[in-house]
């Protein structure tokens, strides 16, 4: 763990992000789920988000929906 995730731990907090199905809300919301977030992937593309959320899942082990 680098000093930078010992900064920012988001363990039982949750976390909205819009337009995360792609790009850049995918990005952070990547990011908060690595720092230990539940993650909501809102997008207007609702089955890219869908996708995403259960990739981002698998990957972090975090809640993300």
């Amino acid at each position: 763990m680098t000093p930078f995730d010992r900064l920012l731990r988001l363990d039982g907090q949750v976390a909205a992000v819009t337009g995360g199905a792609r790009g850049i809300g995918l990005a952070v919301g990547t990011r908060l789920a690595q720092a230990g977030a539940s993650v909501i992937l809102g997008d207007i593309d609702v089955d890219a988000a869908t996708r995403s959320a259960e990739a981002l899942q698998r990957e972090t082990g975090a809640t993300v929906v």
